[in-house]
């Protein structure tokens, strides 16, 4: 009788489980990412947020208003401040507006020729000269422009609190800022701001008390 021997088979070694698998590659899914992410952050041009100024050299009224007395009382030494002008084009700056910067026109009557002198103040750089006169017989009656103590910019807060938002709503509107010294308008000086529109029509409108500061 002959005898066989068995050879055991060879043992089979477990393989790694499946889910070992699976949570390897969503590290390496995370890593990556991670990795990208840092890139974009790193090598991301830099952003960089603006602020609209306005220069100084560009003036407000009560800049501008002794480069034009002076001019006048250089021809006559009595004149008298009756009004002051600005205005701000549809393509208005609004640093520029809520500085109450811009050219001014100043109305300033010569008692010794009875005339009107219509004095423009540059806007770019505050130079004074005479734009026009006009003959007057009748002297305005004005107030003293000593008691002028509210400046163009010291009225934009209420006048942009109550318009700013008629100025929005289209891009052709432009704003005027007119100071009357005329003792009619309730015996103060007052300042009246004003959204115009193309057709010269007034779409909004304040008027400030140029002494006090005061709303009307």
């Amino acid at each position: 009788m002959s005898f066989q021997y068995l050879t055991p088979a060879p043992s089979k070694k477990p393989g790694p489980p499946v889910t070992l698998f699976i949570i390897g590659g969503l590290v390496v899914l995370v890593v990556v990412a991670g990795l990208i992410l840092l890139a974009v952050l790193v090598f991301r041009p830099a952003t960089t947020t603006t602020t609209e100024t306005v220069s100084f050299d560009i003036p407000t009224a009560l800049d501008g208003y002794p480069a034009a007395i002076t001019i006048a009382r250089q021809n006559d030494p009595a004149a008298i401040l009756v009004s002051a002008a600005g205005a701000w084009a549809p393509n208005i700056s609004r640093a520029a507006l809520r500085a109450g910067r811009t050219g001014w026109t100043y109305y300033i009557y010569l008692p010794a020729t009875r005339q009107m002198a219509a004095i423009v103040v540059d806007r770019a750089g505050g130079n004074a000269r005479i734009a026009s006169t006009q003959k007057w017989d009748t002297p305005p009656d004005v107030l003293d422009d000593t008691t002028w103590a509210i400046d163009s910019w010291q009225g934009m807060t209420a006048f942009l609190q109550k318009c700013e938002g008629a100025l929005n709503e289209s891009g052709d509107r432009s704003a005027q800022a007119w100071l009357s010294t005329a003792k009619e308008g309730g015996g103060r000086l007052a300042w009246r701001y004003t959204i115009i529109a193309p057709d010269e029509t007034i779409i909004c409108q304040i008027a400030v008390d140029a002494q006090t500061g005061q709303a009307q």
